[in-house]
């Protein structure tokens, strides 16, 4: 269990890095102003990025051994949205609902996957790359 609370955080973490641009408050000073939001396009790279990490984990849950190469895969191939959602990360504003929504469905698929293979280092190691404090 330890292993899948650490995945969702990190998912949570990932999931903040797309925020919407909502303006900040009339009485917010600029300098707290969270900075411009994901575009459309960006936001959609990111949730289908997502989309792809929980059928790999999916697909590989009877195999811990493969799960590992083929998220470290999956995620070299992904570098440039995930550079763009470190960067993100580091503003303050929130993801919008539809997408916490449909990453919370998506994430629902793969519990019995990542708790299976949680405690696989290969596996820890893998989904410790997405760390996005660390970046």
């Amino acid at each position: 269990m330890k292993h899948l609370r650490i995945f969702l955080v990190l998912m949570a973490m990932a999931a903040a890095a797309f925020a919407d641009n909502t303006p900040p408050a009339k009485d917010t000073p600029a300098k707290d102003a969270p900075a411009a939001g994901p575009t459309a396009a960006e936001l959609s790279q990111f949730l289908a990025f997502f989309d792809k990490l929980v059928d790999i984990i999916v697909v590989d849950k009877d195999n811990c051994a493969k799960m590992a190469p083929d998220i470290n895969a999956h995620i070299d191939a992904n570098t440039e949205i995930l550079k763009k959602a470190r960067e993100a990360n580091k503003t303050n504003a929130k993801l919008p609902k539809e997408a916490q929504d449909h990453m919370t469905k998506s994430s629902q698929r793969m519990m019995g996957a990542i708790q299976k293979c949680g405690n696989d280092k290969g596996v820890q190691t893998a989904m410790m790359r997405l760390n996005f404090k660390s970046h």
